[in-house]
C-alpha cells in the first residue's frame, strides 16, 4: 500500500490516495540503457565539415611544383592554407539505437516507481479555469513548492487547455499529454504531476494499480 499527494488546484487543499501497487524492481543498468538510448535517438548527428571538393576555389597549384623553394602545393583548398578543408572533422554519423518494447516499459515503470516511493509523484484536480491566468497558476506552484515539475495530461479533456495556456511560459514547468511519457523526463524534473483522470493511464507500467480510496 502506497499514498500518493492529491493537490486541488482550486481551492488549494490537500489530500491522500491510497494506492495497492506491486512491482518488481529491475537493475539500475536498465534505467541507465533506456535513459542512453532515449538522449541518443533525440540528437540530430549533423555536425559536418566540409570535403576538399566541396569547398569553392581555383584548382590551379599555387606556385610551380620546383625552382620557387618553397615546398610544392596542389591546392589552395588543402588543410595547411586559410580557407582550405578541416583535417580530420566530423562527418556526421547516426547516434541512434533502440531497444525492444518490453525493456523500455520496464524502464519507465521502474523510474515511476522510485517518483512514487519518494513522494514525488501528485495528483491534480480540479484544474478548470474560467480565463487564462499566469500568476494564479505560478502562485499554486510555488505555494506548493512544486517547481522543476512536469504535469502530464489527457489532451483530449477540454478542462487542460486554459490551465496549459496559461503554465506554458513558467520557468521549469512543463505540460506534456500523457501519451508523450518518457524515461528522460522522469529524471530531467523533480517531481512528476498527473491530472487526477489519468491515474489509470500509468497502471500498464506494473503488475497491479489498484486505487483504493
Amino acid at each position: 500500500m502506497v499514498k500518493i499527494k492529491v493537490i486541488n488546484f482550486k481551492d488549494g487543499s490537500v489530500s491522500d490516495k491510497n494506492l495497492k501497487l506491486e512491482h518488481t524492481k529491475s537493475s539500475d543498468e536498465l534505467l541507465s540503457l533506456s535513459l542512453r538510448s532515449y538522449r541518443n535517438n533525440v540528437r540530430s548527428g549533423t555536425a559536418r565539415v566540409k570535403e576538399m571538393s566541396e569547398i569553392s576555389g581555383t584548382t590551379a597549384k599555387p606556385h610551380s611544383q620546383k625552382g620557387t623553394g618553397r615546398a610544392r602545393q596542389g591546392s589552395t583548398r588543402s588543410v595547411q592554407f586559410r580557407g582550405g578543408r578541416t583535417c580530420f572533422g566530423p562527418k556526421g554519423r547516426i547516434f541512434e539505437f533502440d531497444l525492444p518494447k518490453k525493456m523500455k516499459k520496464k524502464a519507465i515503470s521502474d523510474a515511476l516507481f522510485e517518483k512514487i516511493d519518494d513522494n514525488k509523484l501528485l495528483l491534480l484536480s480540479d484544474i478548470a479555469m474560467d480565463k487564462p491566468q499566469t500568476k494564479n497558476v505560478a502562485k499554486f506552484i510555488k505555494d506548493n513548492k512544486i517547481e522543476n515539475s512536469v504535469y502530464l495530461y489527457n489532451a483530449s479533456d477540454n478542462n487542460n487547455g486554459l490551465f496549459v495556456k496559461s503554465a506554458k511560459n513558467i520557468k521549469n514547468f512543463h505540460c506534456k499529454s500523457i501519451d508523450s511519457l518518457n524515461i528522460y523526463d522522469l529524471f530531467s524534473f523533480d517531481n512528476i504531476i498527473l491530472q487526477k483522470e489519468v491515474l489509470d493511464n500509468i497502471g500498464k507500467y506494473f503488475t497491479k494499480l489498484e486505487v483504493v480510496n
